[in-house]
C-alpha cells in the first residue's frame, strides 16, 4: 500500500501530544494534518458546552466526516479507521461488521437547518457572524451527491486486529518514541491513552455530569474485557478517579472558552456571560444533571447508583 494518513486537530495540543504527533509524521506515511479555522471553532465549541454539555462535539464532528472528505477529494476507494465506537459503549453489535457506517460521515443535508452547537446554521449566520464557509469542515458529505466517489471501502482496523490499548501503546513506543505524558491523565489512572488534547480532561468530566459514568470507568471496562484487571480492582479505580475535577488546564480552557468582543462582535451579546469562569462552569453542569442519576443533600450533589 501507498497510504497517506489524515489527522484532525486537537482543540488545544498538550505538550507531549504534539510531540508524539511529530515523532510519529516523521516515521509513517504522508500526512494532511486539518486545523479548521480558530475562531469558529472556540465558538462552537463554548455553543457545544453551554447547550450541550459536551465541550467536544465540533472536534468529533470534524474527526468522523474528514477522512471521508480527503478519499472523495484525492479520490482513494479504501479509508482505514481505528478502533470501532462499540468499544467505548456503544451497542456490541456494531463489532460484528468491519465497515464503517456511512451515518457517520454522510448525511441529507437540509443545511440552513443543520444544527452544530446545539444551534442551526442559518442562526449561526444571522445572529454569530459565522460565514458558511466556515463551517464546511463540520458538515458531512452530502448524502446522494452525484461527486461523491462511488463504493466507498471504510473499515475499521479493530475488526481484523484485536483491539488492545496496551499492546496499541508498547507498538507506538517501539515503532515512533511514542511518550506517556509525565502525569496521570485527570479522572482515570492510565498515562497513555488520548492524551493530546487538553480539553480530554473537560470533555470526560462532562460525560460524568450527564451520565454518571466518569473516564475511569471507560478504561477500567475496557481493561476488564481485555483481562488486563480483575473487575474487584477496576471497581476501585472507579470509585477512587471517576469524576474528578479537571483543575490541571482550567486557566487556559476557560481562558478558550471566554468570547471577547473584538473577535466575537456579533456572537458576544448572544451569551449571557461571555466569560466563562468556575461559578459558571459548576452552575452550567449542575443544570445538566438529571435528576434520575444524582441527588442533592446537604449542599452536595450524589450519584444515586454507583459500580459495586
Amino acid at each position: 500500500m501507498n497510504p497517506i494518513t489524515v489527522t484532525w486537530s486537537p482543540t488545544i495540543y498538550t505538550d507531549w501530544g504534539w510531540r508524539n504527533f511529530s515523532k510519529w509524521i516523521n516515521t509513517t506515511a504522508d500526512n494532511i494534518l486539518m486545523t479548521p479555522c480558530g475562531k469558529t471553532h472556540r465558538l462552537l465549541t463554548r455553543l457545544s458546552l453551554e447547550k450541550l454539555l459536551h465541550p467536544f462535539q465540533p472536534f468529533i464532528l470534524g474527526q468522523k466526516t474528514l477522512a471521508a472528505k480527503m478519499a472523495k477529494k484525492f479520490n482513494i476507494q479504501l479509508i482505514i479507521y481505528g478502533e470501532n465506537e462499540a468499544e467505548y459503549g456503544n451497542p456490541k453489535v456494531q463489532n460484528n461488521d468491519s465497515k464503517v457506517s456511512a451515518a457517520l460521515y454522510e448525511s441529507h443535508l437540509d443545511i440552513e437547518n443543520f444544527v452544530l452547537g446545539g444551534v442551526k446554521v442559518k442562526e449561526l449566520i444571522e445572529n454569530y457572524g459565522v460565514k458558511l464557509s466556515e463551517l464546511q469542515s463540520y458538515l458531512p458529505l452530502e448524502k446522494g451527491d452525484p461527486n461523491k466517489i462511488s463504493n466507498l471501502d471504510f473499515r475499521y482496523l479493530g475488526y481484523y486486529l484485536k483491539w488492545h490499548p496496551q499492546s496499541c501503546y508498547y507498538y507506538s513506543v517501539d515503532n515512533c518514541d511514542f511518550e506517556a505524558a509525565p502525569e496521570r491523565t485527570v479522572g482515570t489512572y492510565s498515562k497513555y491513552n488520548s492524551i493530546d488534547d487538553k480539553v480530554d480532561d473537560l470533555h470526560y468530566y462532562t460525560t460524568y455530569i450527564k451520565f454518571g459514568i466518569g473516564r475511569a470507568t471507560y478504561d477500567a471496562a475496557q481493561e476488564i474485557r481485555s483481562k488486563d484487571i480483575e473487575r474487584e480492582e477496576g471497581v476501585s479505580l472507579v470509585k477512587k478517579f471517576d469524576g474528578e475535577y479537571p483543575e490541571r488546564f482550567q486557566k487556559e480552557i476557560f481562558e478558550y472558552l471566554s468570547l471577547n468582543k473584538r473577535d466575537f462582535s456579533e456572537a458576544y451579546s448572544m451569551f449571557e456571560q461571555p466569560k466563562f469562569d468556575r461559578k459558571y462552569f459548576d452552575n452550567l453542569c449542575d443544570n445538566f444533571r438529571s435528576a434520575h442519576i444524582w441527588y442533592h443533600e446537604n449542599g452536595k450533589w450524589y450519584l444515586r447508583k454507583t459500580v459495586f
